[in-house]
């Protein structure tokens, strides 16, 4: 508790902050924030020390401001929710004119592109939201355009709120979109350009990879980041590099004054630094790690310069509260909550650790050994920094993500390392490199050492495994309760290492003690899980190590990221095997983008069947070739056999009124089967009795429309029937049929357990 005796400011920001959290993330609490803020604000004066001590001018004013800021967190949680779901009252199925701003380009594709739009005016209603639009053909709009489209709206699906950290809360497709008219050019567009510019020269100059790595690292500028360099990094868990942080900026910060120690005393360096540091954040776009840590840093600049201690935990308060306060959406982005928890464990847990390295005292004389010291001292800091981020943003990662990488900490004492000294030769190519001959220089240092880290990154990524799922049914327990003993260390006690040895490894004990356990009772179990959307279903399961995705669709993005994504109990990031079951011409774009959500270690294609199977298969091959993603082949009416999995596909069959081909397979893994067969099988001649007899058999609708009915009795054999999309419209007798299971368009995705 005394700890905060001489941090009121902090207890009164984290008031504030939780609050308003409170209120946004969590919708079933506010119709109880009033009495939830009255109990924070006595919590507030109690580790305040305010009622332990006897009432004084300056207790008072305290209890005043803990109650205004309660109220006024309250109010601003309740005017920004108000503001940013007024998106809502156009999601009614109408089809609107719409007139909107381009923000972002965020994909263009063979077959579609994608943007992030500021809509001006939907119909007659001038209004102000953003969204984010697919537009169904490949289209070069840039920044800063007007165009003019028709759409519905729909809300986001947004699992890992991303879309609405961008104050993005509805989403809308169409077939086209026109050019409107251009916008006036403003100070935020000539800084785009700015940016836009840089990071095309530095790609023109070192290459796209490691020109593309190089931007991301010194601009924000993700633009020429390849599909799979993202998911590398974030596999081995160092993602944080390609976005902007404290790391960047404190590097940046250290090489400006390295500079400028030779022209300018330290008073005025600060004041320069503190500059930069806000100058960079608005050139890189103002993400919520760029501004915390800018924010901490010209704290920490301006409290050197009047001559005060620092205290960091109430800067990170103050940049948390300042973000929130000017851009609420900000609560929604995962980004901002991993920088503030990574930050917020760098914080408490430092000073502790740096004890236990103190210990071995400084070399005075023997310069090869004061060198060793300084060595082993930047490297354990990093190892101390990397542990406390680790810790402190677990709870985070497996409530936003469901899983963590197991290689982290190494690999953020391998990579930082490499990457501060990359930074630092960003921020000399940026005027370097209209030096002649030293531009040469500085781009073959520049590009070979980022295309290293890129290779090696990929060399790591690559591992299976590394990677944990934590999907669990305990997991929700265990990771409540590390969060909620990590808050308790911060306003009970202060950290040692005691303490943080003890919480960590009872933690780990814990988890791996009833993950051995539930292991155990489910290592032969086989989970199908089924669903299904507009045009197609998809079904997912994992069988003798390996996971299967079985896409049934028309291949768009959409459909096929709900379908990879269905196997996230499984490992969030992984998948090793997709099957195609027939082609769409979208297949290429979509496995194409989706190789930079998820990785996919291989994926089964049919053989093609006629000519414009065979272009497809072939532009899919070549893709998948370029992006180092294995392929197997099959042909329809035979097996695909690996391990204890049996596929058996139905020979290629199609109706005579329909081009479109029956798709119907069966799966068998030791004594469990299930198949899959489109009610439209049951009005041709084509015989497909072997796939109603499994244990589990799912009747889709992706092919042709039914026009008669049949009798279930064919299906009596199965122990689960799943119809979907209204197919047991077309079923008599339905009644004589046990365990059925009716799955409608966009439900809730099913789950079938076989315990074998």
């Amino acid at each position: 508790m005394n700890n905060f005796q001489h941090r009121k400011l902090f207890l009164l920001l984290f008031l504030f902050i939780a609050l308003f959290s409170a209120y946004v993330l969590v919708p079933l609490a506010r119709p109880y924030i009033f009495p939830i803020g009255i109990a924070a604000c006595v919590l507030c004066l109690f580790l305040g020390g305010v009622l332990f001590q006897k009432i004084s001018p300056e207790s008072v004013i305290f209890i005043l401001l803990a109650f205004v800021v309660a109220f006024s967190s309250v109010m601003h949680a309740c005017f920004y929710t108000r503001a940013s779901e007024s998106a809502f009252d156009y999601m009614n199925g109408s089809a609107f004119e719409v007139n909107g701003k381009i923000t972002e380009v965020s994909h263009r594709g063979t077959y579609s592109s994608s943007y992030i739009i500021d809509v001006i005016q939907v119909g007659s209603d001038d209004v102000d939201f953003s969204a984010s639009l697919e537009i169904e053909k490949i289209t070069f709009f840039e920044y800063g355009d007007i165009i003019s489209f028709t759409a519905i709206f729909e809300k986001t699906d947004d699992e890992t709120l991303y879309l609405r950290g961008k104050n993005i809360f509805v989403s809308a497709a169409t077939d086209d979109a026109v050019f409107y008219q251009k916008s006036e050019k403003d100070l935020k567009y000539y800084i785009h350009t700015a940016n836009e510019y840089m990071c095309d020269r530095m790609v023109d100059m070192l290459g796209k990879n490691a020109g593309g790595f190089c931007s991301a690292l010194i601009l924000g500028n993700r633009t020429y980041v390849s599909s799979g360099m993202r998911l590398d990094f974030a596999r081995i868990g160092i993602s944080h590099l390609l976005a902007l942080s404290g790391l960047h900026l404190s590097i940046l910060a250290q090489t400006i004054d390295f500079i400028l120690r030779g022209f300018l005393k330290k008073k005025y360096r600060n004041i320069v630094l503190i500059i930069s540091c806000f100058a960079f954040a608005v050139f890189t776009g103002l993400s919520a790690s760029v501004i915390r840590a800018s924010i901490m840093l010209a704290v920490f600049f301006a409290a050197d310069i009047i001559g005060e201690e620092n205290d960091s935990l109430t800067s990170l308060s103050i940049a948390a509260f300042l973000i929130i306060l000017f851009d609420p959406s900000s609560v929604y982005d995962i980004g901002f909550w991993l920088s503030v928890c990574a930050t917020l464990g760098i914080v408490l847990m430092r000073p502790a650790m740096d004890e236990l390295f103190y210990k071995w005292q400084k070399p005075r004389k023997n310069k090869p050994l004061r060198s060793i010291y300084s060595v082993c001292k930047y490297f354990y800091g990093i190892l101390s920094m990397s542990f406390a981020a680790f810790l402190f943003t677990l709870p985070v990662c497996y409530f936003a993500f469901g899983e963590i990488s197991l290689i982290g900490i190494f690999s953020n004492f391998i990579f930082i390392p490499l990457a501060t000294v990359l930074l630092v030769l960003c921020v000399l190519f940026i005027p370097f490199s209209f030096v002649p001959y030293l531009d040469e220089v500085i781009s073959y240092l520049c590009a070979e050492l980022a295309e290293f880290m890129i290779d090696a990154a990929h060399a790591v990524s690559d591992i299976k495994g590394v990677n944990a799922s934590l999907n669990y049914p305990f997991s929700n327990a265990v990771f409540i309760s590390l969060g909620v003993i990590l808050l308790l260390f911060i306003f009970i006690k202060k950290f040692s290492l005691v303490k943080i040895g003890a919480v960590f490894f009872s933690f780990i004990f814990v988890f791996f003690a009833c993950l051995g356990t539930y292991s155990v009772f489910t290592k032969n179990d086989v989970n199908l899980s089924l669903s299904s959307a507009k045009s197609g279903e998809f079904f997912s399961f994992k069988a003798d190590g390996e996971s299967y995705v079985i896409d049934i669709s028309t291949g768009k993005y959409s459909y096929m990221y709900e379908a990879l994504m269905s196997v996230k109990e499984f490992a969030c990031t992984e998948v090793d095997n997709l099957v195609i079951t027939h082609y769409h011409l979208h297949h290429q774009n979509s496995i194409y983008r989706l190789s930079d959500k998820i990785k996919i270690r291989n994926v089964i294609l049919p053989y093609p069947q006629n000519e414009a199977e065979e272009e497809i298969f072939t532009d899919i091959k070549k893709m998948l070739e370029n992006c180092g993603i294995d392929y197997t082949v099959y042909t329809r009416g035979g097996a695909y056999i690996c391990g204890l999995v049996n596929i058996d596909f139905a020979p290629l069959y199609k109706l005579s009124r329909s081009e479109k081909p029956i798709v119907a397979l069966k799966i068998s893994v030791n004594d469990a089967s299930f198949s899959y067969i489109e009610s439209a099988a049951f009005e041709g001649t084509q015989e497909y009795g072997k796939y109603f007899s499994a244990d589990a058999v799912f009747i889709g609708s992706h092919g042709p429309n039914r026009k008669f009915k049949s009798s279930a009795e064919v299906l009596s054999s199965a122990q689960y029937v799943i119809f979907s999309a209204s197919n047991e419209e077309f079923f008599r007798d339905k009644e004589k049929l046990s365990n059925v299971w009716y799955l409608e368009e966009n439900s809730e995705v099913l789950k079938i357990l076989f315990d074998n």
